[in-house]
């Protein structure tokens, strides 16, 4: 990258707080770059942090509860003009590929090291495509942000209602959502708990706060 004379302005939007701190924190100690706020949602970010003259990339999550979900996140912070970095535990080439058609400039895994997010927000800065940890699932386990909300919900042990409380969907949405995710994973006609032992097993929750797989029920297959 060309030497900079000013430090980049990066604005992190991300709910939940730990993850939050830990990626300004990681932002900050490069001198290259200059975080001008943090936020647990695109509500809450001020309207003079959302124009180009006072933020040069904007870092987004893909999971913002009761307000965006999945690319919904990315439509609503693209308008701002301003280069956006998605950085999601959602890192399937899927949901890239939609990320990127909705006008994001880099796509990064939460699971990748923080220096491949701070090459991710110089590059976006400079007009440059870079993404990093990206999975590449089988075709059929290749959910929507959406349904994969969703599916990590139903792991979390939510029913239909509370999960359309959650994402502010209607309830009949949700439960087309859990159709349309089993049908994606081979889960047709079983249970809601075999969707929920697939989420753990994709890692979308911890193991010890979903409930008990279905015998026989066993994982989506990733490519090697």
């Amino acid at each position: 990258m060309a030497h900079e004379l000013h430090p980049v302005r990066v604005l992190v939007i991300d709910d939940h707080e730990l993850t939050r701190s830990g990626v300004v924190a990681e932002l900050k100690a490069d001198a290259r770059l200059e975080v001008v706020g943090a936020f647990g949602s695109i509500r809450t970010v001020p309207l003079p942090a959302t124009e180009p003259a006072n933020t040069d990339v904007v870092i987004v999550d893909l999971s913002l509860p009761n307000e965006a979900a999945g690319i919904q996140a990315v439509e609503r912070v693209v308008p701002w003009g301003i280069p956006v970095v998605v950085c999601t535990m959602f890192a399937t080439s899927m949901i890239r590929d939609q990320a990127r058609a909705a006008g994001a400039s880099a796509f990064v895994s939460k699971r990748s090291a923080a220096l491949q997010l701070i090459d991710a927000v110089l590059s976006a800065h400079h007009g440059v495509y870079f993404e990093a940890g990206i999975e590449f699932l089988d075709d059929h386990a290749q959910l929507s942000p959406a349904e994969i909300e969703v599916a990590r919900r139903v792991a979390q042990g939510m029913a239909s209602p509370e999960i359309a409380r959650d994402l502010n969907r209607p309830k009949r949405s949700v439960d087309g959502l859990i159709t349309s995710a089993q049908r994606k994973l081979g889960l047709d006609g079983r249970t809601r708990s075999s969707l929920a032992a697939w989420a753990v097993r994709a890692g979308l929750v911890p193991g010890d706060r979903a409930p008990p797989a279905p015998t026989g029920v066993r994982p989506a297959p990733r490519a090697p």
